[in-house]
């Protein structure tokens, strides 16, 4: 339903061959200069990361996960790796549901 990952300097893997769904309201935050890394458990092997709900996305470093079965996943400072697909680095002001009220970029 809700996930939130808002840990800078830490890697995040997603199962490689699996998909994780974030119906509601998903945040992702790293720092600048100590990105949170997200990444599938196998190097080269798509983890499956759907997200049909709304998102707040900043300063992660993401590689080996398929965004594209929900939203393509826009955020701030983000390093997009080649084996990353449905992932745009631009700005995009959260809207709609989420818990609490969250900062806008």
């Amino acid at each position: 339903y809700n996930l939130e990952v808002d840990k800078a300097g830490v890697q995040f893997n997603l199962k490689a061959g699996a998909t994780t769904a974030v119906s509601n309201f998903l945040t992702m935050r790293g720092s600048p200069g100590s990105l949170l890394v997200l990444r599938s458990t196998s190097a080269g092997t798509w983890g499956t990361f759907n997200v049909t709900g709304d998102f707040l996305v900043s300063d992660v470093d993401v590689n080996d996960i398929n965004s594209c079965g929900g939203n393509t996943i826009t955020g701030t400072g983000l390093t997009i790796g080649g084996n990353a697909a449905c992932w745009s680095a631009g700005t995009r002001v959260p809207t709609g549901p989420g818990p609490g009220t969250p900062p806008a970029y």
